[in-house]
């Protein structure tokens, strides 16, 4: 019998939430953070409903500068993720997928030696709070793209992002 691990609800909200928008090359996008670290981004047309009540913190912003140049984010920014525990492993593996690389959903259970588990990590995928930052874009199905949470045409410019395939100017128009 697996164990599910139990989230306390106290950490799902904090009175220290914030939210900010930031208008990148793919549109307005919301971002929730807070001292714990970011917990959410919404892409849009759903993020038009959020109403921003911060300035987008710098270092979320470089990081977003970054991921918009086809770079690397690392893995310096403070993210507060919630899920089980297989979910937080998958996300742990997909954040190591550089820009410009997809793999397999196969491949990131193997990686956690996690054979046979290709659609649990498709539903990880899916159970993202925080795509862009938790590159789940660049997990693909064996056989073409597969799915994303964003639609298709989404995922397609995510990978393009990760190509580098927008203007400086662009990159440049996130601000904290």
């Amino acid at each position: 019998m697996s164990t599910r691990t139990q989230t306390d609800p106290r950490t799902l909200f904090h009175a220290d939430q914030h939210w900010s928008a930031a208008d990148t090359p793919i549109g307005r996008i919301a971002v929730g953070f807070s001292e714990s670290g970011v917990f959410r981004l919404i892409f849009p047309p759903n993020s038009e409903q959020i109403l921003p009540d911060s300035a987008l913190p710098p270092d979320l912003a470089q990081a977003l500068r970054s991921f918009f140049a086809g770079e690397s984010i690392g893995n310096d920014l403070r993210l507060h993720l919630i899920g089980t525990a297989f979910r937080r492993s998958v996300w742990s593996v997909i954040r190591s997928i550089q820009p410009g690389e997809t793999w397999s959903y196969g491949k990131v259970a193997a990686q956690l030696g996690s054979e046979g588990s290709a659609r649990a990590v498709g539903g990880a995928c899916g159970a993202n709070p925080i795509p862009i930052l938790v590159p789940c874009h660049r997990v693909v199905a064996h056989s073409g793209l597969g799915g994303f949470t964003g639609g298709l045409a989404l995922k397609r410019q995510l990978l393009a992002c990760d190509r580098g395939e927008f203007s400086a100017d662009q990159v440049q128009e996130i601000r904290p």
